[in-house]
């Protein structure tokens, strides 16, 4: 999930719904939009792996790769 995790409530609602399946989310955001503690102590009491990726405040550009390019 990328962007604002901290107000998006779409993002909010993908990361439990997203529990019932066996993934690993994978987060990238500024430190100041993050996933709020909240969504992340859930999807962590349902034992679903998450990554953090922080963006520093300072780029204005992100790139995204596919999953087959990792």
């Amino acid at each position: 999930m990328v962007g604002d995790l901290k107000n998006g409530r779409t993002v909010h609602s993908l990361a439990k719904l997203l529990c019932l399946y066996n993934v690993t989310l994978r987060y990238v955001s500024p430190a100041a939009l993050r996933m709020p503690d909240s969504v992340q102590e859930y999807v962590q009491s349902k034992g679903i792996q998450q990554v953090y990726k922080m963006l520093l405040p300072n780029k204005h550009a992100l790139r995204i790769k596919k999953l087959d390019d990792q």
